[in-house]
């Protein structure tokens, strides 16, 4: 069979297919509208009551009782609608360049570099000897290594929040060899959580 003969018989064959499953989707209509559109959980709410099955072969002679029937417990379905809980707010963390002299500065270099094994743990020396940055923890480096992103090393409580970032980002921002320094706005807070 040469390769055109082939290929024109795949092709008819898969129009017939196609039409076959057209036509069984049409005589078989749209399927039933869902009944909620909230997600369905399932789990137990509560205790629930325990119902006996019935075992076979039981009393088949009549002589002896039956045995004690075993029992399962009634599964509950909860529809997890509006009692939804809020999503977590994205980890609070700052952006900092900076230059040198400062060793965060040499940390930034190495990162660009890529050698980030060194430049992070320089980073993490660096913030666990430096007086003005305690408090803060390393995070990441920024693509490239052009910038460190540092964050709380004990997040603050969700009322100081904004509070806690304004005074940290002045703080950054008036340091020396701080070239710039903002709060880091994360979009998608899954991106922003640490592996």
């Amino acid at each position: 069979m040469n390769q055109n003969a082939l290929r024109n018989w795949g092709i008819g064959v898969g129009a017939v297919l196609l039409s076959g499953a057209v036509g069984l989707a049409a005589l078989t209509g749209d399927p039933a509208p869902p009944v909620s559109s909230a997600p369905v959980v399932a789990g137990p709410l509560a205790p629930s009551p325990v119902r006996p099955t019935a075992t076979p072969d039981a009393n088949l002679t009549g002589s002896a009782p039956a045995p004690q029937a075993e029992t399962q417990p009634d599964l509950v379905f909860e529809s997890a609608g509006a009692e939804a809980a809020p999503p977590p707010e994205p980890p609070l963390s700052f952006i900092v360049r900076f230059e040198p002299p400062h060793a965060l500065a040499r940390a930034e270099a190495l990162a660009a570099e890529g050698r980030d094994a060194e430049a992070r743990q320089l980073a993490e020396q660096t913030l666990r000897r430096e007086r003005a940055l305690r408090g803060l923890c390393f995070d990441r480096f920024t693509l490239g290594g052009a910038e460190i992103v540092l964050r709380p090393c004990v997040p603050p409580p969700a009322g100081e929040r904004e509070q806690f970032g304004r005074d940290w980002t002045r703080r950054l921002s008036g340091m020396r060899g701080v070239t710039y320094a903002e709060s880091n706005a994360i979009l998608n807070p899954e991106a922003g959580r640490r592996p």
